[in-house]
């Protein structure tokens, strides 16, 4: 990809490449061009990154959450079959508690729309974590949907119409999210956080040991996330 910049008032660039779990010993090449004059041209990668953070003088942690991470990377390399022979902790493995309680509130909804109902959940594993909320109705359009007040414009996938919550934070898994959907005369509403849906998916008898694995790093990186926010409010730059 090519991308015209243009420098801050510092002088420095910021570019930012989006990457899934799974993708975290992917070789990024980042060359930077000025006019006819190459300024860089160098492989970085997010494992890469990481082991800097490890290898110097942070913060205990901003290094546990670090190997969470790669922790998570790893696991989702095996879950979803990809680059599995270069894992993404190779060196800095860690024994997490492979459990989960069993503990989830049930989802309650309160109120009823005529031609639509809830159907489930899902999470999306990409740079950063998103929770879609699926319904089961006969029609997209005549209803409008919410999430904490925001509305969200409905998409399809394979038939059934669902909203997606995009850009979760690892500190936010716990956050209860209000969904609404109204027809203009009645509404239903339910909360639910992304931590509920993982400890759901987790005790479900149907769900694979991978997909286990994934979920288990995947809470001990938002845990290790939450920490690491508690005790480094307001600083930037670590992850």
């Amino acid at each position: 990809n090519i991308r015209e910049m243009t420098a801050q008032e510092n002088g420095s660039y910021d570019l930012s490449v989006h990457l899934g779990a799974p993708q975290m010993t992917d070789i990024i090449n980042l060359r930077i061009v000025d006019g006819e004059t190459e300024v860089l041209n160098a492989d970085y990668t997010i494992q890469g990154y990481i082991q800097y953070l490890l290898d110097n003088n942070y913060t205990d942690e901003t290094k546990a959450l670090a190997k969470s991470l790669l922790h998570y990377g790893a696991k989702a390399q095996l879950y979803f079959d990809y680059n599995t022979k270069n894992p993404a902790d190779a060196g800095n493995e860690i024994e997490v508690e492979n459990t989960i309680s069993a503990e989830s509130p049930n989802v309650v909804v309160d109120g009823a729309v005529e031609g639509i109902k809830y159907y489930g959940s899902s999470m999306v594993f990409r740079s950063k974590i998103a929770i879609r909320y699926y319904f089961a109705t006969d029609a997209v359009t005549g209803y409008t949907y919410k999430v904490n007040g925001k509305e969200i414009q409905p998409a399809i996938k394979e038939g059934q119409c669902y909203i997606e919550v995009a850009d979760i934070n690892p500190d936010q898994m716990d956050q209860e999210m209000l969904v609404e959907v109204s027809d203009g005369t009645s509404q239903l509403s339910f909360r639910y956080s992304p931590n509920a849906f993982i400890t759901r998916m987790y005790n479900r008898d149907t769900t694979d040991q991978e997909l286990k694995d994934l979920l288990v790093a995947a809470k001990h990186y938002f845990d290790a996330a939450k920490v690491f926010t508690g005790v480094a409010e307001n600083r930037t730059g670590a992850l």
